[in-house]
């Protein structure tokens, strides 16, 4: 598809709140978990894309009112996700708050239509190796104003006759993985008129369950406190660029399938006495997301592709000490470097060589447990997810297989003749398991 091919237009875009009075103006501090994420610029740009052979006209007179009227319903709920993030003064003990003013906080919601339509939807909702800029069409932009940014902007692009998208982007600093799935999941309930969301079901916010015994937060306050030494311009100008998709040229996406047997030939695998040990005494039990990573590393390292490690962002929640609930709403990750040998002697080269290691890391965003595909609005669900901002950052998004076989989606964006070198060793790898 050439550039000139792509073009979307705007047919409607409006502000989508809670029903007047129902939830009050209220403020949420953020936790160390949340802090992490303020000084990266970017956000979690999401695509579900749907079947829906219908018309334009069909959409906006059958299906739009519905979908703002959940959507309103919904964000009763979760309220933070119609507010913004505010910065506050550089001496105030939290560098930002989640604002949400009852009457005027509200999503921006932007209605679009994708021309040539069909063509485009089967292409973009594929996953074959694809391009990936017309993909960013269909993300919102969160758009600030002075020292304020919202925290999460929808946009719904139609490809009539064929298709549609929705497009969710989140400030990262505001939810992560699990709670954008808890979100969406919530709104598609409604939308579709399930029963009304259960008690133990709704989001949590309650932060003082958040305990900090070692002080990670006065740490990572410190650390931005130096961040924020720059003007509030310039500061505003790096965090609020959202999203701040810069994508290097030649750069392509394509989605690989594991399925249910694959993996667990690679628990088996995994399960073996390293280094011919048959004494090691810890027995591993490795989960389907850590077999997945290391899987795909190690074709990404076959492939020529330059990594210096390993990242894994796990889920906290029910780690904590005492664990706090699965639907608490925020951040609840944190990173785990995972450095292999491979790696590891080229790091020590050039530490002692007196070079400052400069290391790029493969991330695992998603993960198969969010039950992605599980989001059904009434019009059936996803034909494909999609994580774009992974173009920008260079990770893995993992999501749970489509057919619901216990297999696993990976999704990753490489230059051309990368990509060409990964799916050749990664189908090679697969057959000789």
């Amino acid at each position: 598809m050439a550039p000139s091919d792509i073009n979307v237009n705007v047919l409607e875009q409006c502000r989508v709140a809670p029903p007047p009075g129902s939830v009050s103006s209220k403020s949420l501090t953020l936790t160390f978990f949340d802090l992490y994420w303020l000084p990266f610029p970017g956000a979690s740009e999401c695509l579900f894309f749907f079947d829906y052979p219908h018309s334009t006209t069909h959409f906006m007179e059958c299906l739009l009112p519905s979908i703002k009227h959940s959507l309103s319903l919904t964000l009763v709920h979760f309220y933070p996700l119609a507010g913004s993030l505010s910065w506050q003064p550089l001496d105030s003990c939290k560098p930002a708050m989640i604002n949400y003013v009852d009457g005027e906080s509200a999503v921006s919601l932007t209605i679009a239509e994708f021309n040539n339509g069909g063509d485009h939807f089967h292409h973009l909702s594929g996953k074959l190796v694809r391009e990936v800029n017309a993909s960013h069409l269909l993300a919102p932009p969160l758009s600030p104003s002075g020292s304020v940014v919202p925290t999460m902007a929808l946009q719904i692009t139609l490809f009539p006759n064929t298709g549609i998208c929705l497009g969710i982007t989140i400030h990262h600093a505001v939810a992560d993985g699990r709670s954008a799935s808890h979100f969406i999941k919530s709104w598609a309930s409604i939308c579709k008129g399930d029963a009304p969301l259960s008690k133990e079901y709704l989001p949590f916010f309650d932060r003082s369950v958040i305990k900090d015994p070692k002080g990670i937060e006065q740490i990572y306050l410190k650390q931005l406190e130096e961040f924020f030494k720059s003007t509030p311009a310039e500061k505003l100008e790096v965090i609020n660029n959202i999203p701040s998709t810069v994508v290097a040229p030649n750069m392509v996406r394509a989605t690989f399938d594991l399925n249910r047997v694959s993996i667990e030939k690679l628990k088996e695998l995994a399960q073996r006495p390293r280094h011919n040990n048959k004494d090691q005494l810890t027995p591993l039990h490795p989960s389907t997301f850590s077999v997945t990573g290391a899987f795909v590393s190690i074709c990404l390292i076959k492939a020529g592709c330059r990594y210096d490690m390993l990242k894994l962002l796990v889920d906290c929640r029910a780690r904590l000490k005492p664990p706090i609930p699965v639907v608490y709403f925020g951040n609840c990750v944190r990173g785990f470097d995972v450095v292999v040998e491979a790696w590891l002697s080229e790091l020590l080269y050039r530490y002692l060589s007196g070079q400052k290691p400069k290391i790029k890391p493969i991330v695992l965003a998603g993960s198969p447990r969010f039950g992605f595909y599980q989001t059904d609005f009434g019009w059936g669900k996803p034909k494909k997810v999609e994580l774009i901002s992974i173009d920008a950052t260079g990770a893995l998004f993992l999501s749970e297989s489509r057919d619901g076989d216990g297999g696993v989606e990976i999704t990753l964006t490489l230059k051309e003749q990368e990509m060409d070198a990964f799916a050749s060793i990664f189908v090679t790898s697969l057959n000789s398991l």
